[in-house]
Parts: structure tokens; sequence; C-alpha cells
């Protein structure tokens, strides 16, 4: 039952704070006993969840005979052999997380007379005073910091007396708490799940409190607390916003079910965080998202009343969210809009976190009450919604039925809104509004907040608003919609107008394969593509020679490039692939490795929107959208691109079957191709639909005017 919890939370960090056996294995050479029981217990777990990080700490039954007489040094020893990769020595950081984990054991050397009493050595301390003066020092003073300890540093009520169970010399663990800024103690020892506020100092600006949180048994028979078996789930953000919760099973349950704290108990815990414990606080968090008909999303965020309640030596830091991208998006590098006041000097700044680099608004002056921050800033996200239903497909959608937007809130937030404009057009139904676990799969809703949160959303046209007041850090607060149907054609010429796309494109992907199709069929297919594309060129160059009203205006036919683009299917999400190329010689690895999502580059809009794009490197320069052109290095970097979606002729609905581009590296053509206006273009996206269309289907075996 526990194992199944714990992967299905699903957790970063797992902490094993000791007494994994009742007495210490001596058998573990041979591979026998409680000691390598466990160590396959956890390996399980971990074969399901991979990415989890252990820490096992020695409690004083894995040292002591029935934990509390006998000679710890042996056993803890054996003990770190067995758990050799899951025990690790004073300090871990996590630059990503941003929390550091200090391990100290309380394990004494000899236990006689002593009970089952845990002692703090100072020469332990010493060790972990060093090692917090690693290189990663600075980073670590502003992480959270986490001290793990299998003795509990305070005494723990209910149920029984300390007196063969306190911590000595627990004077001298306090002191380091205070002076080394340890925000959260976690502990095991005594079979109760206490959970304690701490406040230390008293001749500081700020008071500071360390939160004191003990395991209780998890699966024991017996001695344990009166509410059940127990686990702790504490989720931590990045700027120090964390929630603890606790679980419990009552004896005979089938499952562990979250303890509900008293409304009292969350309005002290939530003052304690937003006004001491984080490092910044802010009145509101404001995420405006305007989905264009490409399904491009403009975000603009506001974070106001920013307030840092820490004294740091250099930069304030505030990190800023990342989007979550559906297959083939892309999101553009945030833009400072505003940051107020100037001269607190806030800006934009990349750093690195966890090996890439991450948005930051940082301020080199300390943002306070009297002189709160406000900051503005934007960027984009490329095709990341959809319209309809069939591109959703198209794109490879885990749901093709539903679409969303999700804020994962690390900040302690008095309010936070939500806003998405949708275009003119789209028909928004079924609006609702989720709280979110922060790493359950599939997505879990939790309840309590769901009932508080679930209503707090207005749709009026085509604008989705919600203000959450209050709402706790650490959860994802999504909000979904129903991605409407494609436009409808009749389901029998549906039905035959798929079955023609996928012979056309299967035709044409034969040309990549291996073996080759028959060779009277590739050159009949490849001759089809090459006389598409002539005609298409020289529909182009005599447009173009006429828009620039010169003859000498013709397009050197050897710097362009001519392509043609199917969508392959064989798996998901489906990708559009280059079948022909006349530069295929000059790139050859670029041609081999050609991928697009749908929606994705120059082609890939062509191919979703049905209709012609372009590309304009140098228009482009201070267009955020010209980020839908794709470039990769093994390729060419054109200075200007179309592309011609070619459309099933037996449908009036814009209904791709492939894509045919040309475009130049030169700038002089470029320049030319430039001079074309929308009337030429349309001539010649309308002469594409006939002949070369035509010439293509042909040699697909569809032929126009049969059906």
């Amino acid at each position: 039952m526990l194992a199944k919890a714990i992967v299905n939370k699903r957790p970063n960090i797992l902490v094993v704070s000791g007494d994994l056996v009742n007495n210490p294995s001596w058998r573990w050479p041979l591979g026998k006993g409680h000691w390598i029981d466990v160590n396959g217990w956890l390996r399980d777990i971990l074969k399901q969840i991979p990415d989890t990080k252990v820490f096992v700490l020695p409690g004083n039954h894995d040292a002591l005979v029935r934990g509390v007489f006998g000679w710890c040094w042996p056993a803890v020893r054996s003990f770190r052999h067995v758990f050799a990769e899951w025990y690790r020595r004073e300090i871990y950081y996590d630059p990503k997380a941003r929390v550091a984990l200090l391990t100290l054991d309380t394990n004494p050397r000899l236990a006689l007379y002593q009970g089952a009493q845990g002692k703090v050595l100072r020469w332990r301390l010493r060790r972990l005073k060093k090692a917090l003066a690693s290189p990663q020092a600075a980073e670590i003073q502003t992480a959270t910091k986490i001290l793990l300890m299998h003795h509990h540093p305070l005494p723990a009520p209910f149920q029984g007396p300390d007196l063969l169970l306190h911590t000595r010399r627990s004077d001298l663990l306090l002191r380091f708490l205070a002076e080394h800024h340890i925000d959260l103690v976690l502990h095991g020892h005594k079979h109760r799940a206490t959970w304690s506020n701490l406040r230390l100092g008293g001749s500081t600006t700020q008071p500071f409190f360390i939160e004191v949180i003990g395991a209780g048994a998890a699966m024991k028979s017996n001695d344990y607390d009166c509410r059940g078996h127990n686990f702790n789930l504490i989720d931590i953000a990045p700027n120090g916003v964390r929630s603890v919760r606790q679980f419990f099973k009552e004896a005979g349950a089938g499952h562990f079910e979250e303890s509900t704290p008293s409304e009292a108990e969350r309005q002290v815990g939530d003052l304690v965080q937003s006004h001491f414990r984080v490092l910044y606080r802010m009145r509101k968090i404001s995420w405006e998202l305007d989905i264009d008909e490409e399904g491009d999303g403009y975000n603009r965020l506001v974070l106001e009343g920013l307030v840092f309640n820490r004294s740091q030596p250099d930069t304030y830091d505030v990190l800023l969210p990342e989007d979550e991208l559906e297959e083939g998006a892309e999101a553009l590098p945030y833009q400072g809009e505003q940051f107020l006041p100037a001269e607190l000097g806030g800006k934009l700044a990349a750093k690195n976190l966890g090996g890439g680099d991450r948005a930051h608004v940082t301020f080199t002056t300390r943002p306070t009450e009297d002189r709160a921050a406000t900051a503005r800033v934007w960027n984009y996200d490329l095709n990341n919604y959809v319209m309809d239903q069939r591109e959703a497909e198209e794109r490879g959608f885990q749901n093709t039925t539903r679409d969303s937007i999700e804020y994962y809130l690390s900040e302690a937030v008095d309010v936070l809104c939500l806003s998405v404009k949708f275009p003119q057009k789209f028909p928004l139904a079924h609006v609702q509004m989720e709280v979110l676990e922060l790493v359950q799969e599939p997505d879990a809703v939790h309840q309590r907040l769901q009932s508080k949160f679930g209503g707090a959303f207005q749709h009026v046209g085509n604008v989705l608003t919600a203000s959450l007041a209050e709402p706790p850090a650490n959860f994802r607060y999504r909000l979904s919609w129903d991605i409407p149907p494609a436009p409808q054609i009749i389901p029998k010429e549906l039905l035959a107008a798929e079955a023609r796309r996928h012979r056309f494109e299967d035709a044409y992907l034969q040309l990549l394969r291996i073996p080759p199709p028959a060779a009277e069929l590739a050159d009949n297919r490849e001759d089809a593509i090459a006389r598409a594309l002539d005609r298409l060129f020289r529909e182009l160059d005599l447009r173009v020679r006429a828009a620039m009203k010169a003859n000498d205006s013709q397009l050197d036919r050897a710097r362009v490039d001519l392509s043609f683009i199917v969508c392959d299917r064989s798996q998901k999400p489906h990708k559009l692939r280059m079948v022909f190329s006349n530069q295929e010689s000059a790139y050859p690895e670029f041609f081999l490795k050609f991928r697009l999502s749908v929606g994705e580059g120059n082609a890939g809009r062509a191919y979703k929107a049905g209709t012609v794009r372009a590309y304009d490197r140098e228009a482009a320069k201070n267009d955020p959208k010209s980020h839908t052109y794709k470039h990769d290095a093994s390729g060419p970097m054109h200075e200007f691109l179309l592309s011609f979606p070619l459309l099933d002729p037996w449908l009036k609905d814009p209904f791709p079957m492939g894509v045919l581009s040309v475009g130049t590296t030169d700038p002089n053509d470029a320049h030319r191709m430039r001079a074309l206006d929308e009337a030429a273009l349309g001539h010649i996206t309308a002469e594409i639909q006939n002949e070369p269309r035509t010439f293509l289907l042909v040699a697909a075996g569809l032929h126009p005017g049969v059906g």
C-alpha cells in the first residue's frame, strides 16, 4: 500500500528517515536479511519512478540491538555499504529546485546506558559547516535548506515520555540551525507524525521560523500514530514557498488519505510562510493570453506588489514560469516591458538553473513593503493551441477534444488572475477550472481546493477570466475548454478524402524507403514532382518579371530551392517530410532528417491552414512570429520562402495533400520575389491547383474528375 502511494505521488526526492528494520542485519554479505529485503523493496519502487532521488538514514534500530544497546559504528558502516547509493554524506544541492539537503547522523558511537537517545556530535556539525562553505555557498545561502536526521530535535509529545528517546546536545543543533538559517528539519525516531513551527532569534529585524516535521510509522504493525500509518509530502518551489501535506492510513483502510488542517492552522501557516519563510511574495500575479487564428499565443505576465523578505548580497531574482508546450510548438524568449519603480534597477536576465538557462526578473536593489516592485513582461507561444479537432488529431494531441492553459503557482500571492482571449469566431464551450496536484499522473484534482476555486471563472463573449483569492502555492491551476469540431464535411466525403490523402502520401513517401519501389514507379513520381515544380518556377519567374517591370529581373534557377513535402502518418505525432528537393545534393543531411510538425515552420503553417505562406527574412527582423520559420544548420537559410498547399480537388474545404515550396538564399532573388503582391500570389496559387496538381495526382494513381 505504501509503495503504491509513493509511486502515485511521484516525488522528486524520497527521504527514508531511519528504522528500516528492528535490529541490525548481519546476513547482508550473504545477500540475505531484512536490509536486503528493504533494498529490494526500494528498487522495485524506483523501477516505476526512476528519476526519483533517494536518501536513506540509519535509525537507532538499524544501528543497535532492539534499538537501545550496542556499538553503533560497525552496524552503521554495514548499513552504509548495503544502502551505499542512497546514503548521502553531508550535503546535496539541486540548483534547479533551489533545494539543499544536509544529512546529519545522530546515532551515538556507543549506546550503553543511553537507551534510544540520539546525540549531536560536534565533529559531525563541523563537517556539515565545512560542506556548506563549498563553491556553491552563495547559491545555497538563498536556497531552501533542509536538515535530515533520525532523532527528533524537539520533544515529541502525545502517547509516552521522551526520557529514553530525546536527542542529547540539541543545544548545539539549535545553534547550528539558527546560524545557518536552516528552513526545514525532517526526522523520524518516535512514531508520531509531528509538525512544528519553531521561532528562533529575537535580535534580528525579522523573525526566523524553522519548520520541524516528523515521520510516523509507515507500515509497522503496532506502536504508531493514533491517526494511522503515515507519510509526509512536501512541495517546495524555487523561491522557497512550500506546503506540507500529511497522509494517514488507519488500520484496515485500503489507502492513505490526506489530513485536512483546520482553518486556524492553515491561516497561521500561510501567514508565517508569506511574510517570513519565503524569499519573496507578491500582491497579484496576472497572466493575460491572447490566442490568434493560427494557434499562436501572446502572453503578458504582470507581477504586482513584489516584496523580498530576505536580504541578499547582490541581486533579487524572480524565476519566470516556463511555457507548457505541445508537440511542434515553440516558446520565444521573454521580453521586458516595464519595471517599476525605476530606481530598483529591474531588468530581464537569463541565469543558469539546473544545467539550462531560465528567464528571471532581477532587481539590483531590494523591493520592500514601502517600495514594492511591479514587473511586466511578454512572450509568444507559437503553434501551441489548436482551432479544431482535426488539427488536434494531426498534431498528435493525447486529448483531441479539450485544450487548456495551466499556471503552476510557485509564489506566495494574494491574488492570481488568468485571462484568455480567443479569436472572434472560436466557439468557446464547456469551460472548466481545475486545481491539480503538482506531479501526479494522470492529473489528479485536489478536491478541497477544487470545491473552493472550481467556479472562480467568467466567460463573456470570446474572453475567459478567472480570479483566485489567496490560492495555495505548489498546485497547478488549469482552465480548459472544448476544442470545436472541424468544419463540417459530409462523412462519406470525408472518408473518401482521407483515403485519397493516405494513398497520395504513401505513393510519395515510397521515394524515401529502402528498398525503393519499382524503378519505373519511382521515376514516374519523381518526374511528376519535377514537372510540377518546373511549372511553379516558370509561373513565379513570370510574375516576378511583371512585378519588377523589367526583363532582366528573372530568377536564377540554379539558386532557387524547390521542394515537395507530404505528411508521414506512420507514427504519432505525424510529421511532414521532404520527399523531393532540387538541392538534395547540396544538403544531403538536411534532406534526410527534415521533419516538421503540423503548423510548424513555413511549410507546416501552409499545410495546417490550407493557404499560401510567405517568409521574408528582412521583413521578419522585427516580427516575433518570424520564428515560425525553422532553420537547421545543415540546411539552407532562406532569404525568402513561399509555401503553397496542394489541395484536394474534390472538396470545397481546404484539405491539404502536400506542400510545394520555393525559396532562395540569394538576397538579389529575395528582392525580386519580395515584389510579388497578393494578386500575383493568387495567380501562382491558382496555377498550382491546375496542371501541377494533376501531374502529382495522376502519378499517385488518382485521377481528377473520377473521384
